[in-house]
């Protein structure tokens, strides 16, 4: 198909790329009324643009017929969705029946039919022409009777939108006025292009403006979205529902001036809406910007404020809520005003007449004959009251008592009155010193206000109670107490929990930082460990060692072996990770510990391990659990100085749907509980809130870091576990820590499996190490295993070394962190000149850089430290290529 060049194509495909832009926009507004018919009327006028330029742009007939044919898509949807959307934004929905839609698609489904098959008709058009005397070709077409149908039809749906469009505008106020305006503005474009065109009087003879005037108005309709908000709010139903409301509403801007208001708004603010619309809130109402500004992000908060004068002065409740658009952002407010004078008024009327009551109460109880005379007043206030009222006389006996006892504690008043209240099981135990306190201080002439006493229900609950009270004088003595008593339960147990959340809040990050800092540490200390594991090895292969000094070794290596894996515990607290679990039985891994207990402790120090006949199997770490119960042991001990009791409980429990657990948190499921329990000094109770706090402890300097039972806790925490403390000065301490119970029959015993090292086969390598010992024992150890050793104490030195040596060494051995130059860059700069070394890398950190980076540097393999032997080598084995 041959093109014809014009810029008046290149104009419609870009107008036609604008409207299917604005319709992507108002697709994104899924809450206006009217969405999809807005869409589907932006798509049909691109459409009908982009046939247009396509039949200016072709030079043959047939061509220009065909696309002259395809606007007709676009032609035929706009005008009806034009009128559909109408009905969509002026809130006569109801009028779109299916009857209504069918009838509205008759004329669009048989103008295509006739469109397209106008070559057996010609209803549509006539015969066809080039007209060649303009600035390019055009189609010519005499228009026949079908056309004319159709154009008619169109007006007629078109002039239809424009009287509803002007009807609204007759009746809509302020914002919704202006809106209207520019629709039906809209509207009138595509009537003045089409006329334009039909009757031969186009300004631009050889362009038709139709399609233009209808993208135009559709653009603006878009616009109108973006600045005037249509359709966020339909006028017909801001008119029935904002204007009937009682309450004031006041609709803000973006810069917090007026765009409208309804008439309660209107009569506060004293001014006519073409007055207020357009100014600022600040304004009319100076007081309300810094309201504004506190609450205007926040939906439906606000103040009560005052409004008027004198006898006219009224106080609303104003609360602004924030409209934002598509994307989150501000873009007006609404100001509800409610009317709540008479509200504020009863509530004042309230709270007086609870001030009277008291006032008549100490007045009737000042003077036998006013107590006569106000008798019937007094005791509707006081059985009607929602708080326990009562009186005490100075023998301490309940006078008399409301009947609200009944529903707070459950007792009825003939229950409690005539006995003292010692007597009776109501105050508890706790509280009863402070009570007989208060009352010998009120009866000697003070007043009591706020004091929180326990008190225990009929039912047995506990309850928290604030009391007040004061003196019943006669005759200028006190004969009695008059207190009353407010439930506080709730409250006070809502404070107790936010307290003890803030405070746990704080110990976890307290422990976070314990492991931040002992993970700076943890390389030195892993050197050190390394170095006594393989000298501790190596000696055990000694011949000549006797079978006591190679028990000596064995102790010496497990327990090196256990340091080395608490500081890798503590390396993974810090991270929070890197847990080595696996199904666990406690009972063997206690019974060792407990006689270890026995040959450790002293003898005044009795150990027990009590258990029943099961399993106790957790899904656990061992050697963090070890850590746990060798922290309580300890702490154990040095609370018996003197000697005592140490116990530790092996228990499963069940929690069921519906119970109580031991702790709040722990979930329905078995546990597996663990006590470690002393008859030590105990913990005072000013110490228990900060006992898992890091670096807390009552300890001597230099007898106890403070980070035992923080590292108890979180290892605990680490295995989905719980931990709690009872403690009694001069009694003992009890830890109980629970974990989740696993259902298997069956665990294999933990075995200790020392293999047989894997020997060399003559290769030199070369050590890298910066630290001494550490390089002397890796040393020894290589040279055990069959291989030639060269060393070096840092990156530099090494690359001196492997210049002299370089045909003869096979494997690089090299610390990662060292000073001057680290593994990784060492090994990079060797392998420029030497591609196909192999290289393994020794570190006491924790590795954080990735395996395959590692690899891509030429490190095959990571040891981490402390190691066995038997591990170093079976891997240098393995990189040096040994089946």
């Amino acid at each position: 198909m041959a093109l014809q060049g014009t810029p008046y194509v290149i104009l419609l495909i870009a107008t036609a790329i604008v409207s299917a832009a604005s319709a992507l926009y108002v697709y994104s507004r899924h809450r206006i009324p009217g969405n999809r018919t807005m869409v589907l009327t932006a798509l049909a006028g691109a459409a009908w643009l982009v046939g247009y330029a396509l039949e200016l742009a072709s030079v043959d007939i047939p061509s220009k017929i065909f696309w002259n044919q395809i606007q007709y898509v676009g032609i035929v949807i706009v005008i009806a969705t034009w009128l559909v959307f109408t009905f969509q934004y002026t809130g006569r929905e109801k009028w779109l029946t299916r009857r209504t839609l069918i009838l509205l698609s008759i004329d669009p489904i048989l103008t295509l039919l006739l469109v397209f098959t106008n070559e057996a008709h010609g209803l549509i058009w006539g015969p066809p022409m080039l007209d060649i005397e303009g600035p390019f070709l055009t189609l010519v077409r005499p228009h026949g009777a079908g056309f004319w149908i159709h154009a008619t039809y169109s007006y007629a749906l078109l002039l239809t939108t424009a009287f509803l469009l002007a009807q609204m505008l007759v009746r809509s106020r302020h914002l919704y006025r202006r809106q209207a305006r520019l629709l039906l503005f809209a509207t009138s474009l595509p009537i003045l292009g089409s006329a334009l065109m039909i009757f031969g009087i186009n300004p631009l003879r050889y362009l038709d403006l139709a399609p233009l005037s209808f993208t135009a108005a559709s653009l603006m309709l878009t616009w109108s979205l973006f600045r005037l908000r249509v359709g966020d709010i339909v006028p017909v139903a801001r008119d029935a529902v904002v204007e009937s409301m009682s309450d004031g509403v006041i609709v803000l801007d973006e810069q917090n001036r007026i765009v409208d208001l309804n008439g309660v708004a209107r009569l506060l603010a004293g001014h006519a809406a073409s007055e207020a619309i357009g100014q600022s809130v600040g304004q009319i109402w100076p007081d309300w910007l810094d309201l504004i500004e506190r609450h205007g992000e926040e939906n439906g908060i606000g103040e009560q404020v005052a409004l008027g004068e004198g006898r006219e002065r009224r106080v609303y409740d104003l609360r602004v809520s924030p409209i934002v658009d598509w994307v989150g952002r501000i873009t007006s407010r609404v100001i509800v005003l409610r009317d709540v004078t008479e509200r504020r008024e009863a509530e004042e009327g309230q709270r007086k007449a609870l001030a009277a009551r008291e006032k008549a109460l100490a007045e009737a109880l000042q003077a036998t004959r006013a107590l006569r005379e106000s008798e019937e007043k007094y005791r509707f206030h006081f059985e009607n009251v929602t708080d326990v009222m009562y009186s005490v006389g100075p023998d301490f006996k309940i006078l008399d008592i409301s009947p609200s006892v009944e529903r707070v504690l459950g007792y009825k008043p003939e229950e409690l009155i005539g006995r003292p209240f010692q007597d009776l099981n109501v105050v508890a135990a706790d509280y009863l010193e402070a009570a007989a306190s208060d009352t010998m201080r009120v009866l000697a002439g003070e007043r009591v206000d706020s004091s929180l006493y326990g008190f225990i229900a009929k039912d047995g609950t506990d309850r928290i109670g604030e009391v007040s009270g004061a003196p019943l004088i006669r005759d200028g003595q006190v004969v009695a107490v008059i207190s009353v008593a407010r439930d506080v339960t709730e409250r006070v147990r809502a404070e107790e929990a936010l307290k003890e959340s803030e405070e746990r809040a704080q110990q976890q990050s307290r422990l976070a930082a314990v492991g931040q800092l002992a993970a700076g540490i943890a390389h030195d200390f892993n050197n050190i460990i390394a170095t006594i594991i393989v000298y501790a090895q190596l000696l055990s292969k000694a011949a000549d060692l006797s079978i006591k000094d190679r028990e000596r070794l064995a102790v010496i290596s497990q327990q090196a072996k256990r340091a080395g894996n608490l500081i890798e515990q503590i390396l993974d607290f810090s991270r929070r990770s890197m847990l080595e679990r696996q199904p666990l039985d406690l009972l063997p891994l206690l019974k060792e510990l407990t006689q270890l207990l026995d040959r450790t402790l002293p003898e005044s120090i009795q150990v027990a391990l009590v258990h029943e006949p099961d399993e106790y199997i957790v899904h656990a770490d061992p050697t963090r659990l070890q850590q746990v119960m060798m922290n309580l042991v300890i702490n154990a001990r040095d609370a018996m100085s003197k000697g005592g009791e140490l116990c530790i409980r092996l228990d499963q429990i069940q929690v069921q749907p519906g119970e109580t657990p031991p702790l709040p948190e722990m979930e329905v499921g078995e546990w597996v509980q663990v006590t470690v329990s002393d008859t030590g000094v105990g913990i005072p109770p000013d110490v228990l809130p900060h006992i898992y706090e890091p670096f807390f402890t009552t300890k001597a300097p230099g007898q106890g870091s403070g980070l035992g039972l923080a590292q108890v806790y979180g290892i605990v925490r680490q295995h989905e576990g719980y931990i709690d403390v009872a403690s009694e000065v001069g009694h003992g301490t009890a830890f109980t820590f629970y974990l989740p119970a696993l259902p298997i029959p069956q665990v294999e015993p933990l075995m200790l499996e020392v293999a047989e090292p894997v020997q060399g086969r003559g290769e030199t390598l070369l050590l890298v190490e910066d630290d001494l010992a550490a390089l002397i024992a890796l040393r020894d150890t290589l040279e055990t295993l069959n291989y030639k050793v060269l060393t070096a104490c840092d990156g530099q030195a090494a690359m001196e070394v492997f210049e002299r040596h370089a045909d003869d060494i096979a494997l690089v051995v090299s610390d990662l962190v060292m000073p001057k130059m680290g593994g990784r860059e060492l090994v990079r700069e060797l392998k420029k000149t030497t591609p196909y070394l192999k290289a393994v890398a020794v570190t006491g950190y924790a590795l954080v850089d990735d395996k395959q980076e590692l690899k891509q540097d030429g490190i095959q393999e990571v040891v981490r430290k402390p190691f066995e032997v038997s591990d170093l080598a079976e891997i240098i084995r393995q990189v040096l290529g040994a089946e």
